[in-house]
């Protein structure tokens, strides 16, 4: 599925994010967390690079692709919007 350009903003369907970090001997973290979370609890590390953003119903729907350590910004890609799986519409 073709990424967006890298940008700042959070998408409205964007609630949780999946920690990737690595770890010696090949294991990765894969922990689910909600945005509020900086930092991943379960194995300590940032939000980084990699890590993957998820909606509500914990679905692929983008990757981070750049932070900025200095002041915390972060760039995600953004899979485009599937209008088959958009439940935003529905009230």
């Amino acid at each position: 599925m073709p990424k967006s350009a890298p940008t700042t903003m959070i998408r409205d369907d964007h609630k949780y994010w999946k920690c990737k970090q690595s770890f010696v001997g090949g294991r990765t973290c894969n922990e689910k967390n909600e945005m509020s979370e900086k930092q991943c609890p379960s194995c300590g590390s940032k939000r980084d690079v990699e890590d993957e953003a998820l909606d509500v119903y914990m679905r692929k729907i983008g990757t981070l692709f750049k932070t900025d350590t200095t002041n915390g910004t972060e760039w995600w890609h953004s899979s485009p919007v599937d209008p088959l799986n958009d439940l935003s519409a529905i009230k």
